[in-house]
């Protein structure tokens, strides 16, 4: 049977779906929910942000990276728009829905992101039946005008 996780998936989506205006689209090779927006930082960059929902119970501290690397790779590969860095940015959040969390893949997301031109990758592990969400604590030095925008749209739209 499905885990508890799984079965929250539905109600989680469409509750995601609710706070940023937006309809889930399915992304068969990752088999993950994804939602595209674009938003207006502080910064006054455009940035592209891409919501990638999915639920495993058994994902570990590899399994996350594997999956965030997976995530990454996919939005930056289909990202179109003006290059990035001229005013424009990507912000990825590799969301792993379980119950309980993992502590393999809570340790994954405490770790800060690998640096990458314009692009942010902040991977989050959330709980739908406690309603509680792991993400890096810290705000790593480059890119730290964005990465404060970053973290706060993850918690109105995720948690």
């Amino acid at each position: 049977s499905a885990s508890l996780a799984q079965q929250a998936l539905p109600a989680y989506v469409q509750q995601v779906a609710a706070r940023l205006g937006e309809t889930p689209q399915i992304v068969p090779e990752l088999q993950t929910y994804l939602f595209v927006t674009k938003r207006f930082s502080a910064a006054l960059a455009n940035i592209h942000q891409y919501f990638f929902i999915y639920a495993n119970d058994f994902v570990g501290y590899n399994e996350m990276r594997d999956y965030a690397t997976a995530c990454t790779d996919w939005a930056l590969h289909n990202y179109s728009g003006v290059p990035r860095g001229l005013q424009k940015g990507v912000a990825i959040y590799p969301v792993m829905l379980q119950h309980p969390m993992n502590p393999g893949a809570i340790q994954f997301v405490k770790e800060k992101p690998k640096a990458k031109f314009a692009a942010f990758t902040l991977p989050v592990v959330v709980d739908p039946v406690e309603r509680q969400m792991q993400f890096m604590d810290s705000t790593p030095v480059w890119g730290f005008a964005m990465w404060g925008g970053v973290k706060k749209a993850a918690s109105e739209a995720l948690a």
